[in-house]
């Protein structure tokens, strides 16, 4: 399979799909139909993310586009002291929130429906972005996806704590390369990358540290 063999593959898949519960790194979760799915069946996205976190324990934690909240629900099993799961499209916030409740977690993980960081005041430990890729496959929500990288990119500092903190940021070769990895990978802040192949596609998470504020 190639990457457009994959996207092809992946349209077909998600049209068809049901809401299930899925488990993924240990954690059960309900995935309903109408929002992305981490299936490792059918992505990788969300998996090389959820084996790229660092040791959680005692950590705030802030989950960029949660989707179901598996990340975010998983970060709080696994020792975070507080985390914050958001997204801007309604249906993930309310799916995140069944999860979280059914988890019964609602003292650590907070879902909010937001766009990115609109409205946070707190910093945290860790920021986890797993945002859309390919943009001709998603309502378009935000604008351009690159914009959302972008913005990201830019103002992450101000939400992470000094000078420890860090990022972790999936991206996958069938994205706008030339625009979005371009930028990533351009970042003077990054420090590390880690790769994997599946379904003929390179799946990618890259780590941004911390900078001194002016």
């Amino acid at each position: 399979m190639n990457e457009i063999q994959y996207i092809n593959w992946w349209i077909g898949e998600n049209r068809t799909r049901e809401s299930k519960d899925l488990n993924i790194g240990g954690v059960t979760v309900r995935v309903n139909k109408d929002v992305f799915t981490p299936d490792p069946a059918m992505t990788n996205s969300s998996l090389i993310l959820l084996k790229s976190l660092p040791d959680l324990e005692g950590k705030s934690v802030l989950d960029l586009g949660t989707g179901c909240g598996i990340l975010a629900v998983y970060a709080a099993l696994n020792g975070a002291s507080r985390v914050t799961a958001v997204d801007i499209d309604p249906n993930a916030v309310a799916n995140a929130s069944e999860n979280v409740q059914r988890l019964g977690l609602e003292n650590v993980v907070e879902v909010v429906q937001t766009n990115l960081f609109d409205g946070l005041t707190k910093k945290y430990d860790l920021i986890i972005a797993n945002l859309p890729i390919l943009g001709a496959v998603w309502n378009d929500l935000t604008g351009p996806v690159s914009k959302v990288y972008e913005r990201v990119l830019s103002e992450y500092n101000r939400y992470l704590e000094q000078p420890n903190g860090r990022v972790l940021m999936g991206f996958a070769s069938f994205g706008d390369l030339d625009t979005i990895l371009g930028m990533i990978s351009s970042a003077p802040h990054l420090v590390a990358k880690f790769s994997e192949q599946k379904f003929g596609v390179e799946w990618d998470v890259f780590e941004f540290g911390a900078w001194a504020e002016d």
